[in-house]
């Protein structure tokens, strides 16, 4: 576009408040334009950014007052906060994500293990003896405590080293092969949701692309039947948009308790039941301690 051709058009908005939802159409054109252009976001980070920056620009306008900087520089500048702020923003999610996947397993401590293995002999400490009802001298788990125990342990099992799977083994009586058989099947049914999640993406991105096109066309064109046309495939585009950021969004990336109800093929409500009050039990035991 030409230069300060955005200013005027925005200052002629601010003076007769017509046409809003065209001057909004092409600005998010020019920001998908920036995007690519001057910020040099990738296909993925520009669309979930544009999918956020864009309900953003009537307030723009609103609140932008011509000083001698024109409204391409204020926009400029403020998608260059806005980016620093979503980059930000995405790091912490993937930092709490992250940190999802490395949490330590409920019966180990760094500072104060639970569960001690010592000259290949398990040892379990007292203060964990409560929560896993084991008397004093007592070295083996009910039934119903070793499936929670296995419950929590193939959650986590792909953030877990060989001497705590030992440890589980010894404690449980469960088989290393088949731990690793049950660890792999939830590795799969994670891969595959993943993978469609890429899918996802990729079928948003190009609804972003196509939506890019549309928008462009509408604003360039001088037909009326054509204009209403291109408005309802946008609509259309817009939906389809938000209902797969929908889905993505919903789409765990980690082992769910259904995942694990489904190999072991019991009820998920047991494996709900069954992880609850271990883990009750032993955040009671760290309130205790504290």
């Amino acid at each position: 576009m030409k230069k300060w051709i955005i200013n005027e058009k925005v200052i002629q908005y601010k003076q007769t408040n017509d046409n809003l939802e065209n001057l909004v159409h092409e600005l998010g054109i020019h920001v998908y334009s920036l995007l690519k252009n001057k910020f040099k976001l990738d296909d993925e980070e520009r669309s979930e950014f544009f999918c956020e920056f864009y309900p953003k620009i009537p307030n723009l306008i609103k609140r932008f007052k011509f000083s001698g900087i024109p409204f391409e520089g204020y926009l400029t500048s403020s998608i260059g906060w806005d980016i620093k702020y979503f980059r930000s923003k995405k790091s912490r999610l993937r930092g709490v994500e992250k940190a999802k996947h490395k949490d330590p397993f409920y019966l180990v401590s760094p500072e104060n293990d639970f569960t001690i293995v010592q000259n290949d002999e398990l040892q379990i400490s007292d203060k964990a003896r409560s929560p896993l009802r084991l008397s004093k001298r007592g070295r083996i788990l009910t039934d119903p405590i070793k499936q929670r125990v296995l419950y929590i342990y193939l959650l986590e099992a792909e953030n877990t080293d060989d001497k705590l799977k030992n440890a589980i083994m010894r404690a449980t009586g469960y088989k290393k092969k088949w731990l690793d058989n049950c660890t792999a099947k939830l590795r799969a049914k994670t891969d595959k949701r993943m993978l469609r999640i890429k899918l996802l993406r990729n079928r948003r991105n190009s609804a972003f692309f196509n939506l890019h096109l549309l928008q462009e066309k509408l604003n360039f064109s001088d037909n009326l039947n054509e204009k209403k046309d291109l408005i309802i495939k946008i609509e259309r585009l817009r939906s389809i948009i938000s209902k797969i950021n929908n889905q993505i969004s919903k789409a765990p990336s980690r082992p769910t308790h259904q995942d694990l109800a489904d190999i072991l093929g019991i009820p998920r409500g047991s494996i709900d039941s069954g992880i609850y009050y271990l883990k009750s039990a032993f955040e009671d035991l760290k309130k205790d301690t504290a």
